[in-house]
Formats: C-alpha cells, sequence, structure tokens
C-alpha cells in the first residue's frame, strides 16, 4: 500500500487524520510543541499518506485534513481556541483518572496518555457540537413557531377587516333598504289619505 507502512498502520493514521476535529490531534502534536517539531511531523505524515505514495481512498481526503489543521495551528486565534481545548481536555481527563484511582498510575508523557487526552478532547469537541446543533434547532424551531404564530395573527386580522368592510357593506344596503320601505310606506299612507271614505252598507228591514 505505501513504502514501509503495513497496512493496520496506514489505516489508523488515516482515520486519525480524517476523523479528529482538532488540528492538534490530527497531526498527532501538542500545543506546547515547538512549530519546528510541529511542522516537521506535518511533513513527516503528510509523505506517508500521499496519494504518489499511499494508494488509499482516503488518501486525499487526509492530505486535505491536514493541510486545514496545519493552516489552523499557523493561525493565532485558531491555535489558541484549539489549545484552551486541550487544556480543557487535560483537566478534565485528570479528574476522571483521579477519580478512578489511576492518576498515579498513568506516565503523562506515555503515548497511552497522549493518546487518552487525544480522545477526551475530541468527545469535549463532539459533545459541544451536539449542544450547539441542538441550541440551533431549538432556535430555528423558535423562530418557526413565531412566525406560524404572526402568519395566524396577520390571517386574522385580515379576516376581521373583511368582516368589518362586509358589516359597512351591509350596514349601508341595510339603510338603503329601510330607506325605500319607509319611502314605499309613506307614499301608501299619503295615497290612503286622498281617498273618500265610504259609508257602511247598511240592510233594510221590512
Amino acid at each position: 500500500m505505501s513504502d514501509g507502512i503495513i497496512p493496520s498502520e496506514i489505516d489508523k493514521l488515516l482515520i486519525q487524520i480524517t476523523t479528529y476535529k482538532n488540528p492538534f490531534n490530527v497531526i498527532g502534536v501538542l500545543p506546547e510543541d515547538d512549530n519546528d517539531t510541529i511542522h516537521k511531523k506535518y511533513r513527516k505524515i503528510s509523505l506517508k499518506c500521499h496519494p504518489d505514495r499511499c494508494h488509499h481512498p482516503l488518501s486525499n481526503t487526509a492530505i486535505s485534513c491536514l493541510s486545514k489543521a496545519i493552516k489552523a495551528i499557523e493561525d493565532e486565534d485558531q491555535r489558541k481556541k484549539y489549545t484552551d481545548l486541550m487544556e480543557q481536555a487535560r483537566i478534565q481527563l485528570m479528574t476522571e483518572l483521579k477519580n478512578k484511582g489511576e492518576l498515579s498510575k498513568i506516565n503523562t508523557k506515555s503515548d497511552e496518555y497522549r493518546q487518552l487526552l487525544c480522545e477526551c478532547c475530541e468527545k469535549i469537541m463532539t459533545e459541544t457540537e451536539l449542544k450547539l446543533e441542538k441550541a440551533e434547532k431549538i432556535r430555528q424551531a423558535n423562530l418557526k413557531r413565531e412566525k406560524e404564530e404572526l402568519q395566524h395573527q396577520e390571517e386574522i386580522q385580515k379576516l376581521q377587516k373583511q368582516q368589518e368592510e362586509d358589516w359597512e357593506k351591509s350596514r349601508q344596503q341595510r339603510f338603503n333598504n329601510w330607506r325605500s320601505f319607509m319611502s314605499k310606506k309613506n307614499k301608501s299612507l299619503n295615497s290612503n289619505e286622498h281617498k273618500p271614505i265610504k259609508p257602511p252598507k247598511t240592510t233594510l228591514m221590512n
């Protein structure tokens, strides 16, 4: 698969590079490492997983991830952000080891400790992302509900306005009908006043 690297080793390396979120973990260095150490490690693993040497489906993705990782570390603000995350992970890991009674057994310079620190950091980042995603979903749901409520209120106002307009139109129509009725009634009364009054018929008795 690649020169001098067994398949299981390159698979593990590529999974590390393409799945980890913290750029320090992607390259496999610590924030306290100097820039020369970080760049040497970056160049070394870049050569190991380069598509020209490593014919693996993840090799191109790995190179892209490595490029993003080194750029993040070289950026002052990004480096501080991920350094703070590593420190948070370090504190959390030490607390967990202490609670388990394993703190005295761990060598903070060992690969085992570095792996535990890496996993703890990734766990924190994943949990943070999930919380942010949940918060965003809640925000979007609230916005949707507010929009629907606003639309509902607008529909009610529109309906009320239409009802008021219809009432106004019908009121005018009723008034016109009433005037027409009264006019006809008055005409009928006036007409009856001018008619002669006929005496009642009488019946002669024998």
